[in-house]
């Protein structure tokens, strides 16, 4: 058993093992991240823009007022009617 080497065996169950496992694991993974972040109060911001019925803009218009980047691309933000 010259040049007999454990890595050649085991290499082809390691890539089945992967490839059955590995959406899994990501999953839980994913999941694990989730949770953890749910338990340390990192809130999940899910307000946009669009969401206050604003715009994207450079810079508001003088009947406008700012709130904020909420979504917008860089160097804009986001501008809401006053009532």
């Amino acid at each position: 058993m010259v040049g007999w080497e454990p890595a050649e065996i085991l290499a082809p169950d390691r890539r089945r093992t992967m490839k059955a496992f590995g959406p899994q694991l990501l999953l839980l993974l994913a999941l694990l991240g989730f949770i953890a972040g749910q338990e340390m109060g990192i809130p999940l911001n899910t307000r946009t823009c669009a969401s206050w019925r604003g715009l994207c803009r450079r810079s508001c218009l003088a009947y406008e007022i700012h709130l904020g980047v909420h979504g917008c691309p860089r160097h804009y933000r986001c501008c809401v009617l006053r009532t």
